[in-house]
């Protein structure tokens, strides 16, 4: 592997995390920094202090340069090394950028100690971090770009490695729909390849990429670059990141989006995000111009593993999650494994629900495999996880295919949801991610499951411990269940007035209860907020 050079604002951890990454690569370790103060025979604050900074930065450069030349090595860079964009095209051509980021609030409590810090020097240390923030928050492009806020350094350098560490292998899964059939590609650095994975399904013409500004920053560029040569004339529609925004003012943004660009019913729409972006845009697509075709390119493994497969799409009303939808299935779908690098833990949280989930009501052998796999998965090694992501991708596959409209065996993917909507709708989706509130459902569905007689203690316990190791919630002691049994009892899939409900039998075996009463759900969140 060439260099890795690290850079980012003060206090992102790149001394920390780029000797720990040294150490596993076997790699050299240099700090731009330390090298200045031993060549100038000062402190960084000493040389600001009797000269300017102008002067600290060509001091800056030139220890650049030298190391630039060197090969296997790890190098943590000032925090201002990007002002100058002739270190950032070195940096890029001699070895892997990657940047390190973390919120100002975090980055205050990692430096306010420090006396080593020139530019902390004011009176208000907080004002000044965030005015550097912004002014360099557009300077900072890496080929990954990394938040260190909530993971310790041990986990930043294993993601790290992940990236830089790819598998070869590309997993492919068939979903044979009789009238809409389509690919899963599966596998790391399938951004770089997708001009000609598009190729195969569009062999030219207009694209409207929709994303958020998230995804944009940090993956924008790349896609691009993947797209260039090829015969493709694009766009991007950009909407607001976060699930409040899945409603119909944020829909018409990106029917405007489509009309400036001229869109007609033979281009294509790129859903380049998760979840929100995935449903919003597929939404689109089915309704613009009465349907254009659409590719998932999921950027979170949730979407990954669950959103972006089966053509389920739609936005929210203020009454209930989803409640304004269609069936319309991508043409394409492109799950790149090194995008998840960039991943909060929480959101890696989010996807395991969906692959537990999966595991429980439909195939037993796959639930060991995550059994076993766990930590692997978490800590991103591409040896397992694209495998673990071809599996829950397969399961979901083989549903959609006997019953795409969900009319029955569809249903049971629904395993967690309608408890878990329920909480996601009381708590106005501002407490819990998808996959948390989800598990929490999983934990109400597998007690009432238990009080039915279906569920062994046994059973319920390794589903419990799963969703544990997974870093999922498995209780909810500020509850309230009134609240929950309300948007429950709104949720579409009330039929008749009765709900349908998901009950596992057994780890890899569920079926749909028609039985289950508001009684019942009353007791599972009871024991939810006690546990």
């Amino acid at each position: 592997m060439p260099s890795i050079f690290l850079t980012g604002f003060m206090g992102t951890g790149k001394s920390t995390i780029g000797k720990l990454l040294a150490d596993i690569l076997n790699y050299r370790f240099f700090d731009s920094d330390a090298l200045i103060e031993e060549k100038t025979g000062l402190s960084i604050p000493d040389i600001f202090k009797q000269f300017d900074e102008p002067y600290f930065r060509n001091l800056e450069k030139s220890v650049l340069n030298e190391l630039a030349r060197l090969d296997r090595c790890v190098i943590s860079t000032g925090g201002g090394i990007v002002l100058d964009p002739e270190n950032m095209q070195l940096m890029h051509t001699s070895g892997v950028v990657v940047c390190l980021k973390a919120r100002p609030e975090e980055i205050l409590k990692r430096v306010l100690k420090a006396d080593n810090r020139p530019l902390l020097n004011v009176a208000d240390p907080a004002a000044a971090i965030g005015q550097k923030l912004q002014e360099r928050c557009k300077l900072n492009e890496g080929d990954l770009i990394l938040d260190t806020s909530d993971i310790t350094p041990d986990q930043a350098v294993k993601r790290i490695v992940s990236f830089l560490t790819p598998s070869d292998i590309v997993y492919t899964v068939q979903v044979n729909l009789r009238e809409n059939p389509y690919v899963i590609h599966i596998g790391s650095n399938l951004l770089d390849r997708l001009g000609h994975l598009l190729s195969s399904v569009y062999p030219q013409g207009k694209l409207l990429i929709v994303s958020n500004p998230s995804v944009h920053g940090l993956w924008g560029k790349r896609l691009e670059k993947a797209l260039k040569g090829m015969p493709f004339e694009f766009s991007w529609a950009i909407i607001p990141d976060g699930e409040e925004y899945k409603n119909l003012e944020t829909l018409e943004q990106l029917y405007d989006a489509a009309v400036d660009f001229r869109l007609d019913r033979k281009s294509l729409i790129l859903a380049f995000g998760g979840g929100v972006i995935g449903d919003m845009a597929g939404f689109m697509a089915a309704t613009y111009m009465r349907g254009v075709p659409f590719v998932q390119i999921p950027t979170t493994l949730l979407a990954q593993v669950d959103s972006s497969i089966g053509g389920k799409t739609a936005v929210n009303h203020k009454s209930g999650k989803n409640l304004i939808g269609s069936f319309h299935q991508p043409v394409l779908v492109v799950s790149d494994t090194s995008l998840l690098a960039t991943l909060p833990e929480r959101e890696l949280s989010n996807g395991l629900a969906e692959m537990i989930k999966h595991g429980v009501i439909l195939d037993e052998t796959y639930f060991n495999f995550l059994e076993q796999n766990i930590h692997s998965i978490r800590l991103l090694e591409q040896k397992v996880l694209p495998k673990a992501l071809e599996g829950s991708c397969r399961i979901k596959a083989v549903v959609v295919e006997q019953d795409e409209k969900e009319e029955s065996l569809r249903a049971l993917l629904n395993y967690g949801h309608t408890i878990g909507h329920g909480i996601e709708t009381a708590t106005d989706y501002q407490v819990f991610r998808h996959g948390e509130a989800v598990a929490l459902g999983m934990e109400g569905a597998a007690v009432i499951a238990q009080a039915f007689g279906l569920f062994s203690e046994e059973d319920r316990t390794r589903q419990n411990k799963m969703l544990k190791q997974a870093g999922l919630p498995t209780e909810y002691p500020n509850i309230d269940s009134e609240a929950v049994l309300k948007a429950i009892t709104s949720d579409k899939k009330m039929k008749n007035g009765r709900l349908h409900f998901i009950l596992p039998e057994k780890i890899g075996r569920a079926l749909i209860s028609r039985d289950v009463t508001t009684e019942h759900i009353r007791g599972a969140l009871k024991f939810l907020s006690n546990q």
